[in-house]
């Protein structure tokens, strides 16, 4: 006799995505997506665009910088 698949491990857990009204992976790349468009800041390609302006206003070597970061 086969157990049935409770708990975490469910496939149908929280709900069962074959009743979803729209094919559930968009939904999930679509929330990816966003997640790493607003963990843009703190990576380098969005701290790369002020380096030039930090090296000029504080006076700093570009090595200076690349510690800081």
């Amino acid at each position: 006799m086969e157990k049935s698949k409770t708990g975490l491990w469910d496939p149908n857990r929280p709900f069962r995505p074959d009743k979803s009204p729209f094919f559930y992976g968009w939904a999930i790349a679509v929330l990816g997506a966003i997640g790493m468009i607003a963990s843009t800041p703190g990576q380098t390609i969005g701290v790369n665009v002020f380096s030039e302006k930090l090296i000029v206003d504080l006076e700093l070597s570009r090595t200076q910088v690349s510690l800081a970061y």
